[in-house]
């Protein structure tokens, strides 16, 4: 259940659907006549949708995330990691290039190809860990995610699925019980920059070490220009990823027992 109600909220208030439940109240607002709360309230959903479309908004929110751990020195680490855990961000039911449909989002893609590069360095086993959060799906984001490396080139026997999973904290909870069973002291966690924080807090205070791989950064950094104060939908869309991290990482830390 709990689950569910974070998928609903995820998906009303965490999203543009947010815009459409102020603009609702918005219009019961106008029919009573409350014209005080209603010009307010209308420079409020135009102030917030300014903000969080325009690449400075997006950033304030998602470089705190995303400058939380620098990047991995991969070449440190020879010797002292057992194993690559490989986080996943999504899969796509669709067409592919290779006939596939259902292959990983580009979340997923971009983990899947820094995992792999570190697991050519330092060979040792990977743990792709993600089931599957939309039971429509034919299959798991773990069985996705092997599959891919696979055909990387990575051997099977390198390769454990952990494909239980429907959110963060539960790709911590089934990895870590694959890490004690496979007697893993310390491991690389691959996944976002902006999941990163998040997915640390999930792993963290359980047994096991843990060196934080970011990968797939969404903020860019430059001087801004004039065109970066004009809305666009991917600074929205990445505002509200940034927000979902936040959110959850509050959520963690007010229950952390039930997360």
């Amino acid at each position: 259940m709990s689950f569910l109600i974070s998928k609903i909220f995820t998906y009303t208030i965490l999203s543009p659907g947010f815009f459409i439940l102020l603009c609702i109240v918005l219009f019961f607002l106008i029919l009573k006549e409350k014209k005080g709360l209603s010009l307010a309230l209308l420079v409020l959903i135009i102030a917030l949708m300014y903000f969080l479309s325009i690449e400075p908004g997006a950033d304030l929110i998602l470089k705190p995330l995303e400058d939380k751990y620098p990047p991995l020195d991969i070449m440190a680490l020879k010797g002292k990691v057992d194993a690559i855990v490989i986080l996943g961000g999504g899969l796509i039911e669709g067409r592919s290039p290779y006939g596939e449909m259902l292959y990983p989002g580009n979340f997923t893609l971009s983990r899947l190809i820094y995992g792999y590069n570190i697991w050519k360095e330092l060979m040792v086993p990977i743990i792709v860990s993600g089931g599957r959060p939309l039971m429509s799906f034919p299959g798991t984001e773990g069985d996705v995610m092997k599959k891919f490396l696979v055909k990387q080139g990575v051997e099977e026997d390198f390769i454990i699925v952990e494909n239980r999973s429907r959110n963060t904290w539960e790709n911590a909870l089934y990895t870590i019980e694959i890490c004690k069973g496979s007697d893993f002291k310390s491991v690389v966690l691959v996944t976002s920059a902006f999941h990163l924080p998040r997915a640390v807090k999930a792993f963290s205070n359980k047994g096991i070490t843990i060196y934080p791989a970011p990968s797939s950064y969404l903020t860019e950094r430059h001087k801004y220009l004039w065109v970066n104060f004009f809305p666009h939908a991917t600074y929205l869309y990445n505002s509200f990823i940034g927000l979902k991290e936040h959110v959850g990482l509050l959520f963690y830390k007010i229950f952390p027992k039930k997360s």
